[in-house]
């Protein structure tokens, strides 16, 4: 449900040039990364598979570039099982040495045959070993970058640098051992794509520098830059709008027990989880469902979910409870390393969150004085709001685009509501049933 729009000013900022410089040269860096993860794999390929044209000069130029994409694909489908099984088939980095080694051999000698030097330095008698190695060394290249692309967009999301999408951690004892289904396939469509449409691995070559103009004129030297200039605008213009208005218009506690002290605001019967990711207050969407419903849930834990960086957390420190000062309602901390799975069956989870709660409670953990009965009392509140009925509330934020928006406003809203709407939610769906789930929508004036 809509329950409005929030108007607000631009907020001020005190960051220095230096630091907004700071922060674009970061999200360009990972967009060119991001760039080269789809050149270097078809290069890299393609360049080895051309080898079969040398033996075979009926082999077209068509098939080459088909089992290139082959080869890729295969590649790309394998990622989904961890990358320290394909590194442990193609260990081969030493062959990677001899044959730069024998290539400079040779252009030494021939410093004019510079054209496909690669396949003519070797010896009819080892040309095949030496093409398996070839093709094996570029699977282990494309392999890297994809690795890297990875890790990159997994530490940008933790960020907001990036769209939200899928991660999971391939090993349970090292943190950098990541995959992405919805990336994974992208770039494979994307390598796919390149070789196809370029079908030659010099014309991919001169498509990673700025140096390659006079070969490729302007095609070559614009491929990676929209790419960059893409992402940097989806990730970086529009989530640093966003995280402004967010932490321009949170709610306080001072400000929340204002909310709930108005006569008007009702506290009705159940259990609520209302979650926010907001590390200093609480998420604007709390204050505006309020003025709005004029209730609250008699029972209202804010959850906060916060990423570790161990594998794992011990059961005794996932959750994290604590009073905030107004009666009925807490705060939760949710604990989880990149090998924990958060899915776990949604009575489950209240299970434990309620249970913390009430050894909170019991042991009076935040040194506020409580008397037997008013332990009992809360307790009692506690038990009563969870058989009433769970609700697991979060805010779904939008951007209002308004008449008085520029042009460029309009059309980077517009490209950052559409990726909004496919990308993951913030929230992990914790095995919550669907009907105790409920989306609150906020719409931010820009």
């Amino acid at each position: 449900m809509n329950i409005g729009i929030l108007s607000s000013k631009r907020a001020s900022t005190n960051s220095s040039l230096s630091h907004s410089m700071d922060e674009v040269t970061k999200r360009r860096s990972m967009c060119m990364l991001i760039g080269d993860g789809i050149l270097m794999p078809a290069i890299s390929v393609l360049s080895a598979m051309d080898g079969l044209r040398a033996p075979f000069p009926s082999v077209s130029k068509s098939l080459v570039e088909a089992l290139s994409a082959t080869v890729l694909v295969v590649l790309f489908l394998l990622q989904q099982f961890g990358t320290s099984q394909i590194a442990f088939f193609f260990t081969i980095y030493l062959s990677l040495v001899l044959t730069y080694a024998g290539q400079t051999a040779y252009l030494t000698k021939n410093p004019n045959d510079h054209d496909d030097g690669f396949y003519k330095f070797i010896p009819t008698a080892v040309y095949w070993p030496i093409f398996i190695v070839a093709t094996s060394a570029a699977i282990v290249a494309s392999q890297s970058l994809i690795s890297a692309t990875f890790s990159v967009i997994k530490q940008s999301v933790v960020l907001d640098y990036f769209p939200r999408v899928k991660v999971v951690h391939t090993s349970c004892s090292k943190e950098g051992e990541v995959y992405s289904p919805e990336v994974n396939y992208i770039l494979m469509i994307l390598c796919v794509a390149v070789i196809l449409i370029f079908g030659d691995g010099k014309d991919i070559g001169n498509a990673f520098g700025m140096f390659a103009l006079k070969s490729m004129k302007v095609d070559g030297f614009l491929l990676p830059y929209p790419l960059s200039l893409l992402s940097l605008c989806l990730a970086g213009f529009m989530g640093d709008r966003k995280m402004e208005y967010e932490l321009t218009h949170k709610i306080t506690l001072d400000r929340l027990g204002m909310l709930l002290s108005d006569p008007s605001v009702r506290r009705v019967p159940g259990l609520c989880f209302f979650y926010t990711n907001i590390q200093d207050g609480l998420t604007p969407v709390l204050g505006h469902y309020i003025k709005n419903m004029k209730s609250l849930h008699k029972v209202t834990i804010l959850t906060t979910l916060r990423y570790s960086l161990g594998p794992k957390v011990a059961p005794h420190e996932r959750i994290v409870i604590k009073k905030l000062g107004l009666e009925g309602v807490y705060g939760c901390v949710v604990h989880y390393g990149y090998a924990d799975s958060l899915n776990l069956d949604g009575d489950d989870f209240v299970g434990q969150v309620t249970s913390s709660l009430r050894v909170h409670i019991q042991n009076c953990s935040d040194g506020l004085p409580s008397s037997p009965v008013e332990i009992q009392e809360e307790i009692s509140d506690l038990e009563q709001a969870k058989q009433a009925g769970v609700a697991h509330v979060r805010g779904k934020t939008r951007f209002y685009i308004g008449k008085s928006c520029s042009w460029f406003d309009r059309i980077m809203l517009a490209f950052y509501e559409l990726m909004h709407n496919n990308c993951r939610s913030a929230l992990p769906a914790l095995g919550v049933p669907l009907q105790q789930r409920i989306d609150v929508g906020m719409l931010y004036e820009a």
